[in-house]
């Protein structure tokens, strides 16, 4: 996996066609790229376009919220995950921002529910780590 989820303090581009490229040819099996929302000028385009090439060549997309945003409000969690979804995004990352290092609990379970649904996050919180 690589990639960056958001500028930290660099001025370059974050998550843009020639990097991801670079990432792909290099054998990245997942790159990771701002989640829709949290940094400033990457748009669902940008992310729509990173998707398509790293799906033409079998790679995976995790976009990321990792600009404390993790701590949002519960709506704004859900407007992040259906926008990432609908560009396509494979795994969505959540943050740590929260108390404890860890996000809020109803954002991760917000999360889910926007992503796979009411019947898919309870069956996967309800599930044995043991199967």
């Amino acid at each position: 996996m690589v990639g960056k989820m958001h500028s930290a303090g660099v001025d370059e581009p974050i998550g843009d066609v020639k990097s991801i490229t670079e990432f792909i040819e290099a054998g990245a099996d997942v790159v990771l790229v701002p989640a829709v929302g949290t940094v400033p000028g990457f748009t669902e385009a940008d992310l729509t376009s990173i998707v398509q090439l790293a799906h033409l060549h079998d790679t995976l997309v995790c976009s990321a919220i990792g600009t404390s945003q993790e701590g949002s409000s519960t709506s704004v969690i859900e407007n992040m995950a259906i926008r990432n979804k609908i560009c396509g995004v494979d795994i969505q990352h959540i943050g740590d921002s929260g108390f404890s290092g860890v996000a809020p609990v109803e954002n991760i379970y917000t999360m889910s529910q926007a992503i796979r649904g009411k019947r898919h996050t309870l069956s996967m919180i309800a599930r044995s780590v043991l199967r």
